[in-house]
């Protein structure tokens, strides 16, 4: 969560050494008609070069956990309080601090 406005940050994202890899993955998302952004270079250090893949967006969260989504418990439920947070902003106090202790004790 961004402190200073308050607002989820929400994405999915993967990271690998591999641009071939996750253009492949891009694809299959695509064909799944989820929209995923540009694959970024992440220079993390000068022998640590990662790509990353990142999908955001309240449409594409709730096709990737339709047709793809996660077997992990705890990012099964993150997903789902990411979609629900689109519905539960600062401005809706009572939402919006439900969805926070929610996914403040998923970290516990």
């Amino acid at each position: 969560m961004n402190r200073k406005t308050k607002e989820w940050k929400r994405s999915i994202t993967l990271a690998s050494n591999s641009y071939k890899i996750l253009m492949q993955i891009k694809e299959l998302l695509s064909k799944q008609n989820i929209t995923t952004n540009k694959i970024i270079r992440n220079k993390i250090s000068d022998y640590d070069k990662t790509f990353v893949l990142s999908i955001t967006g309240k449409e594409n969260y709730v096709l990737f956990q339709e047709k793809i989504g996660f077997k992990h418990p705890r990012k099964m439920k993150m997903l789902e309080l990411i979609i629900l947070s689109y519905n539960s902003t600062f401005r809706n106090k009572v939402n919006f601090d439900k969805l926070k202790k929610e996914k403040n004790e998923l970290f516990i």
